[in-house]
């Protein structure tokens, strides 16, 4: 665990996981910006890794964690080189039990599960024909699977 890291208190006992059914991400061409919905080809909900802080107030925030994007997101998403870290369902209670070690809290964000992920384009840029030709896979609604 890098305890120089300002959210290492967090990831010893602040550990949460954020069910989602997708995300968002955009990849850059020629200047323009399209926007893809990540998400499970079979629609399911899935578990991003977060982290949780409870402020003086009581009011509770969460950040997602983020580590290097596989080969899929890199093909809808040129912006950055990180996607969020999924957690699989037979290591939730793991990730969640304030007793995992910090070695093995390392491990999974190390090791992400990969998902059967799908994209769709969610850029009304490309709800035109004309752009159809260009890239028939970043249509609007078109799904990019894996």
């Amino acid at each position: 665990m890098d305890y120089g890291l300002w959210y290492s208190d967090a990831l010893v006992g602040r550990r949460c996981l954020i069910p989602v059914t997708g995300f968002f991400t955009t990849f850059v061409e020629n200047g323009e910006a399209y926007h893809f919905r990540i998400g499970l080809k079979n629609g399911n909900p899935f578990y991003l890794a977060g982290i949780y802080t409870v402020l003086e107030d009581g009011f509770i925030t969460c950040s997602l964690l983020v580590g290097k994007s596989d080969d899929f997101i890199k093909q809808v998403q040129n912006t950055v080189d990180t996607m969020p870290i999924t957690i699989s369902l037979d290591d939730r209670e793991e990730w969640l039990d304030i007793k995992t070690t910090p070695m093995r809290t390392r491990q999974l964000l190390k090791k992400p599960f990969k998902q059967d992920f799908s994209a769709t384009s969610v850029s009304d840029k490309y709800y035109n024909y004309d752009n159809l030709d260009v890239n028939p896979y970043m249509s609007l609604g078109h799904r990019i699977n894996d």
